[in-house]
């Protein structure tokens, strides 16, 4: 056994120790083994497992980039559309879509003498500009007291559709051109097939799917206590910095990861805010990636 195989057994077996020991704390001062036999429990258990395996499987035995692609986004798909997951994630992708586009042309000038030493951080870049660009003109907006969340929406509608014709535009004609990452298909290649990025990968689609299949149906604590507030305190009929009856406005106002999601917050669902937050959480393991 060589000793980085060593090294990886080694935090394996203390890993499962210090979790059943925690489990076993839990047991016993919690009600977690009744949470446990609870039938959605159950079926949550089985559909990350059923999932786990899946995407083991296709990136173990599949050869072809194309078809692990396909088969991952297909298999993905299913599972959010038959959680009621899967339209307010495809348009919060175009959402962030849009915004990152945005970044590219606000940045178009300015990257004729500078360029980012690859296309993640070339993206990364543009969604902070293009997020900035969109927190400020809410801002202005609100202070020339014309940001009611009916005006935002269509504010926040145009904006997108004016960014998405206008870049595709911009790449027809070449005026903005992405070149592909070899080091990233080097990697992929290297990767490919070894049984700890098999068992990586898979865990972390699977805990992701598992996590944006909940968004319809529960909210965990922390999201509630801290990251979702109701259109009631975050904006008034004239913008965000009106005066709605809070004792200190400085800590309900919203802020910067709540302004960019004011168009997609509504009474029905936090589905959309949730998603935004995971597809944020996705570009934040691209930063690491870097």
């Amino acid at each position: 056994m060589t000793k980085k195989r060593l090294i990886c057994v080694l935090l394996f077996i203390i890993s499962a120790a210090i979790s059943i020991y925690s489990y076993v704390l839990l047991a016993k001062q919690t009600q977690i083994l009744e949470y446990i036999e609870e039938s959605a429990t159950k079926e949550l258990f089985i559909e990350h497992f059923l999932l786990f395996i899946g995407f083991y499987l296709i990136f173990r035995l599949v050869k072809r980039k194309g078809i692990i692609i396909f088969t991952v986004s297909f298999i993905s798909g299913t599972y959010l559309y038959m959680h009621q997951a899967a339209t307010a994630l495809i348009i919060v992708y175009i959402y962030v879509k849009a915004l990152i586009w945005l970044g590219d042309i606000l940045l178009l000038f300015i990257r004729k003498k500078y360029k980012e030493e690859s296309n993640i951080t070339r993206m990364l870049n543009s969604f902070v500009i293009g997020s900035l660009f969109y927190i400020i003109s809410v801002c202005i907006m609100s202070a020339l007291h014309i940001a009611s969340i009916e005006v935002l929406r269509v504010y926040t509608l145009l904006l997108a559709a004016i960014t998405i014709v206008l870049y595709l535009w911009l790449r027809i004609f070449k005026v903005i051109e992405i070149k592909p990452d070899s080091i990233f298909e080097e990697e992929f290649v290297k990767l490919r097939g070894k049984n700890y990025f098999c068992v990586g990968t898979a865990i972390m689609l699977s805990a992701l799917l598992l996590q944006l299949g909940r968004i319809n149906i529960a909210l965990d604590y922390d999201s509630l206590r801290y990251g979702l507030r109701s259109l009631s305190v975050l904006i008034g009929n004239t913008g965000i910095y009106d005066k709605l009856g809070t004792v200190n406005d400085v800590y309900v106002y919203p802020k910067g990861l709540e302004i960019l999601t004011l168009a997609l917050n509504n009474e029905i669902t936090f589905g959309f805010v949730l998603s935004f937050n995971y597809i944020c959480a996705i570009l934040m393991l691209f930063v690491y990636m870097r």
